[in-house]
Protein backbone atom coordinates (compact mmCIF):
# COMPACT_ATOMS: atom_id res chain seq x y z
CA UNK A 1 0.00 0.00 0.00
CA UNK A 2 1.18 3.94 -0.75
CA UNK A 3 1.78 5.78 2.73
CA UNK A 4 -0.10 8.05 1.66
CA UNK A 5 -3.43 6.47 0.95
CA UNK A 6 -5.52 5.62 4.31
CA UNK A 7 -2.42 5.17 6.48
CA UNK A 8 -3.28 5.97 9.82
CA UNK A 9 -0.33 7.01 12.47
CA UNK A 10 -0.61 7.77 16.04
CA UNK A 11 0.49 11.75 17.10
CA UNK A 12 -0.08 13.72 20.15
CA UNK A 13 -3.33 12.18 21.34
CA UNK A 14 -5.17 11.64 17.70
CA UNK A 15 -5.38 9.29 15.28
CA UNK A 16 -3.79 11.01 11.88
CA UNK A 17 -5.78 9.25 8.82
CA UNK A 18 -3.33 10.20 5.68
CA UNK A 19 -4.55 10.38 2.22
CA UNK A 20 -3.63 11.99 -0.90
CA UNK A 21 -7.23 12.74 -2.25
CA UNK A 22 -6.04 14.74 -4.34
CA UNK A 23 -8.93 14.76 -6.93
CA UNK A 24 -12.92 14.60 -6.81
CA UNK A 25 -12.34 10.92 -7.41
CA UNK A 26 -10.32 10.33 -4.69
CA UNK A 27 -12.14 12.95 -2.06
CA UNK A 28 -14.79 10.80 -3.03
CA UNK A 29 -13.51 7.70 -1.46
CA UNK A 30 -12.01 9.09 1.17
CA UNK A 31 -15.16 10.29 2.22
CA UNK A 32 -16.89 7.12 1.80
CA UNK A 33 -14.60 5.25 4.09
CA UNK A 34 -15.02 8.27 6.41
CA UNK A 35 -18.81 7.87 6.77
CA UNK A 36 -18.22 3.63 7.28
CA UNK A 37 -16.10 4.65 10.45
CA UNK A 38 -19.50 6.47 11.78
CA UNK A 39 -17.73 9.24 13.05
CA UNK A 40 -19.44 12.55 14.30
CA UNK A 41 -18.27 15.34 12.87
CA UNK A 42 -17.48 16.80 15.90
CA UNK A 43 -14.87 13.82 16.13
CA UNK A 44 -13.41 14.74 13.12
CA UNK A 45 -10.85 17.63 11.87
CA UNK A 46 -9.57 18.07 8.55
CA UNK A 47 -6.29 19.03 7.41
CA UNK A 48 -6.58 20.42 4.09
CA UNK A 49 -4.32 21.70 1.84
CA UNK A 50 -4.22 21.38 -2.41
CA UNK A 51 -2.29 22.42 -5.62
CA UNK A 52 -4.07 25.21 -7.51
CA UNK A 53 -3.96 22.87 -10.85
CA UNK A 54 -6.65 20.47 -8.89
CA UNK A 55 -10.27 20.48 -8.63
CA UNK A 56 -9.79 21.22 -5.36
CA UNK A 57 -13.89 22.89 -5.15
CA UNK A 58 -14.98 19.51 -5.45
CA UNK A 59 -12.91 17.77 -3.09
CA UNK A 60 -13.45 20.22 -0.44
CA UNK A 61 -17.01 20.29 -0.87
CA UNK A 62 -16.87 17.01 -0.51
CA UNK A 63 -15.19 16.18 2.66
CA UNK A 64 -15.47 19.28 4.50
CA UNK A 65 -19.18 18.44 5.67
CA UNK A 66 -17.58 15.46 7.83
CA UNK A 67 -15.19 17.36 10.24
CA UNK A 68 -17.09 20.22 12.59
CA UNK A 69 -12.49 21.27 12.51
CA UNK A 70 -11.31 22.52 9.61
CA UNK A 71 -7.50 23.86 9.54
CA UNK A 72 -5.98 24.86 5.91
CA UNK A 73 -2.21 24.91 5.15
CA UNK A 74 -0.49 25.02 1.89
CA UNK A 75 1.45 22.30 0.38
CA UNK A 76 5.32 23.91 0.06
CA UNK A 77 7.15 23.02 -3.25
CA UNK A 78 4.62 23.91 -6.05
CA UNK A 79 1.87 26.46 -6.71
CA UNK A 80 -0.43 25.91 -3.90
CA UNK A 81 -4.08 27.40 -3.59
CA UNK A 82 -4.15 30.20 -0.74
CA UNK A 83 -5.25 28.84 2.83
CA UNK A 84 -7.13 32.32 2.99
CA UNK A 85 -9.03 30.82 -0.45
CA UNK A 86 -9.31 27.98 1.60
CA UNK A 87 -11.40 29.12 4.43
CA UNK A 88 -13.42 31.39 2.21
CA UNK A 89 -14.82 28.47 0.35
CA UNK A 90 -15.42 26.18 3.64
CA UNK A 91 -15.17 28.14 7.48
CA UNK A 92 -11.37 26.71 9.00
CA UNK A 93 -8.60 27.85 10.35
CA UNK A 94 -5.64 29.42 8.06
CA UNK A 95 -2.44 27.63 9.62
CA UNK A 96 1.30 28.75 8.49
CA UNK A 97 2.96 25.34 8.57
CA UNK A 98 1.76 21.71 8.61
CA UNK A 99 3.11 21.33 12.64
CA UNK A 100 0.49 23.95 13.33
CA UNK A 101 -2.44 22.68 11.42
CA UNK A 102 -1.57 19.44 13.58
CA UNK A 103 -1.08 20.78 16.60
CA UNK A 104 -4.57 22.35 16.19
CA UNK A 105 -6.14 19.71 14.57
CA UNK A 106 -4.79 17.12 17.45
CA UNK A 107 -6.45 19.31 19.97
CA UNK A 108 -9.76 19.50 18.44
CA UNK A 109 -10.07 16.01 17.57
CA UNK A 110 -9.57 12.19 18.57
CA UNK A 111 -9.48 11.63 14.86
CA UNK A 112 -7.96 14.06 12.10
CA UNK A 113 -7.31 13.12 8.85
CA UNK A 114 -4.92 15.22 6.17
CA UNK A 115 -5.60 15.22 2.74
CA UNK A 116 -5.83 17.03 -0.27
CA UNK A 117 -2.40 17.13 -1.73
CA UNK A 118 0.20 13.66 -1.30
CA UNK A 119 2.49 16.64 -1.38
CA UNK A 120 0.74 17.49 2.01
CA UNK A 121 0.45 14.20 2.94
CA UNK A 122 4.36 14.04 2.37
CA UNK A 123 4.62 16.96 4.98
CA UNK A 124 2.93 15.24 7.65
CA UNK A 125 4.27 12.09 7.51
CA UNK A 126 7.21 13.88 8.28
CA UNK A 127 6.17 15.84 11.12
CA UNK A 128 4.73 12.86 12.60
CA UNK A 129 7.72 10.55 12.10
CA UNK A 130 9.83 13.38 13.23
CA UNK A 131 12.12 13.47 10.16
CA UNK A 132 13.22 16.38 7.97
CA UNK A 133 11.27 15.78 4.71
CA UNK A 134 9.16 12.12 3.97
CA UNK A 135 11.19 10.06 1.89
CA UNK A 136 10.41 9.59 -1.85
CA UNK A 137 8.33 6.86 -2.69
CA UNK A 138 10.08 4.50 -5.50
CA UNK A 139 8.13 2.13 -7.56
Amino acid sequence: MWPGRLKQLRHINSYVLLDGAHNPDGAEALAVYLRGLRRSPDEVALVFGSLAVKDWRTSLSTLAPLSAHRYYVEPQGRSAVPATELAARQRGIVCHSMNDALLRACDAAPFVVVCGSLYLVGEARAVILGLERDPPVSL
